[in-house]
Formats: structure tokens, sequence, C-alpha cells
């Protein structure tokens, strides 16, 4: 599970009862929403007050995305 707040990303490990920041490499970490890609679980995205954000590696490490969108706030990723 994943959370998207105004304090940055955040994690809850299988079985686990605490959330965990999960947001390196975002930025301001302010994240408006964060989707899966369907076919691959480990692939995110999130909407930032700056583009858009992929993760590869289920949150641990993110990288801009917002190829021809640019720099601009997306408040959401469907």
């Amino acid at each position: 599970r994943r959370a998207a707040t105004g304090a940055g990303v955040f994690r809850l490990p299988a079985g686990g009862d605490t959330w965990l920041p999960s947001g390196a490499g975002m930025g301001a970490g302010v994240a408006y929403d964060v989707a899966a890609d369907p076919s691959n679980g480990n692939v995110l995205y999130a909407a930032s007050p700056t583009g858009v954000y992929k993760s590869f590696d289920a949150g641990a490490q993110w990288s801009p995305a917002s190829t021809g969108i640019g720099a601009v706030p997306v408040l959401a990723i469907h």
C-alpha cells in the first residue's frame, strides 16, 4: 500500500503497521496521487507540484517523468 501526502510518498510494508517514507528522488517530496502500472506493480507513477515522477522499484527511488508535460503541477494519475 502507498499513500501520497503533502509530506511525500509513504509505503506500508506487507504485514506492517508503520508507514515508511518512500519519496527519494522526488525533489520537493510532495505527492498528490500515486498509481501503479496495472501490468507491473513495481512500476509506480506519482503526481506532484513539479510534474510526474516514475519509480521502477516499488517506490524506493523516483525519477522525473514529465517529458511533454513539463514541470507543472499534476494533481492526479489514473
